[in-house]
């Protein structure tokens, strides 16, 4: 392995030979090391592999919650400022906080070079994870941080709020005013900044709502339309939808059921679809969210969570891509992650089966499938 991750280095150095200082380069490539822990994090995620529910119970717990709403108060004017800046609230930030580092706690102890050389040299998106090494070695050599402080999470993502190095280089801001963009500082100001100023970019509506749970009339279940179908508010109601709070007449919102029709449904809006550009797994988006709303004194959810039910493997999901894509509902590959397109091929087959189309592969549908 070494010698060929070795090989890979040199041939890397030579593809990035004219963006970088020559000594520089040598230097670091050189230091490089591969890191195997890496790659096995890489094939366990969490918020892809256990239930929807215990994720949320881990992320938005109590403990969690108090701290955050600690942490309103104690950084209160910083985080007035930002928000006037950039138009995103204080409890959304400090929930991003809460769900990538347990507010500075975790920041992560991998070096930043080894952890996305690893990825690039033999992890699943070797493209990706080349251009956010490349990204990390412009912010080593412009000097925004020092080689002994270029520390991250095993995915290269750095600082309390976990920004990927191109994202750094896109967003980050120096929020304070000392001259760096320093989100790796023990002070979290530059980091928040920098997460409203992503999160704006990604198009946060300033003053609109994430979303809301809402209550689905049985007629409705029985006609629910494709996943990712994006309607009027008004015209959601009109299908027998109705929220639990307030949603703006206007806009666009689209109906999601993590749990399926067994559990909690959420009617989301255009800044859920911005939480979902920082991590695309609904598992996160909806924890950013719940976690923000508990902090501000939100009531939580009225619908239960199907919390009997056990999870399903990455390869248990795997089988049933490739089941569904064997009768005529392609999945369009079997990677164990359950993605739009599978969401599309599971809608179509409940459909064509006379159940609930709700796009949920429960326990029971998975034994139908490839049990």
């Amino acid at each position: 392995m070494d010698q060929g991750f070795r090989a890979w280095a040199t041939k890397f150095a030579e593809r990035v030979a004219g963006r970088f200082d020559a000594d520089f380069l040598h230097k670091t490539v050189l230091s490089f090391q591969f890191l195997p822990e890496v790659i096995e994090k890489d094939r366990f995620q969490p918020e892809t592999e256990m239930p929807i529910w215990t994720y949320l119970q881990k992320t938005c717990s109590s403990d969690r919650v108090a701290q955050g709403q600690q942490l309103l108060t104690k950084f209160q004017t910083s985080l007035d400022e930002i928000v006037h800046a950039y138009g995103v609230p204080a409890q959304v930030l400090l929930a991003v906080w809460g769900c990538e580092t347990a507010y500075g706690s975790n920041r992560g102890g991998f070096f930043v070079l080894d952890a996305l050389a690893s990825l690039a040299f033999e992890g699943r998106r070797a493209a990706f994870f080349e251009q956010q090494l490349i990204a990390a070695l412009d912010i080593l050599q412009a000097g925004d941080v020092s080689a002994k402080r270029f520390l991250g999470s095993w995915a290269g993502a750095m600082g309390h709020t976990q920004f990927m190095p191109c994202s750094y280089l896109q967003h980050a801001v120096d929020f304070d005013g000392d001259g760096f963009s320093d989100i790796w500082s023990d002070s979290p100001v530059d980091a928040l900044a920098s997460t409203a100023a992503y999160l704006q970019a990604q198009g946060w509506r300033s003053g609109q709502i994430w979303g809301a749970e809402v209550f689905l009339s049985p007629e409705a279940a029985l006609d629910l339309p494709p996943p990712d179908t994006a309607l009027n508010p008004s015209d959601w109601t009109m299908r027998g939808l109705t929220p639990y709070q307030d949603l703006p007449e206007n806009g666009l919102a689209k109906l999601i059921l993590p749990a399926g029709i067994q559990g909690p449904k959420f009617m989301v809006l255009e800044n859920y679809t911005a939480l979902l550009a920082y991590n695309p797994a609904q598992a996160y988006a909806l924890s950013v969210c719940a976690l923000g709303d508990a902090i501000a004194g939100g009531l939580g959810l009225v619908q239960p969570w199907p919390i009997g039910e056990a999870a399903l493997s990455r390869n248990e999901k795997r089988n049933v891509q490739i089941a569904l894509s064997a009768l005529g509902y392609d999945t369009f590959g079997a990677d164990g992650l359950m993605g739009p397109n599978t969401a599309a091929a599971l809608w179509r087959y409940q459909r064509d089966q006379g159940y609930v189309a709700d796009a949920y592969l429960s326990r029971a549908l998975w034994a139908e499938l490839a049990g």
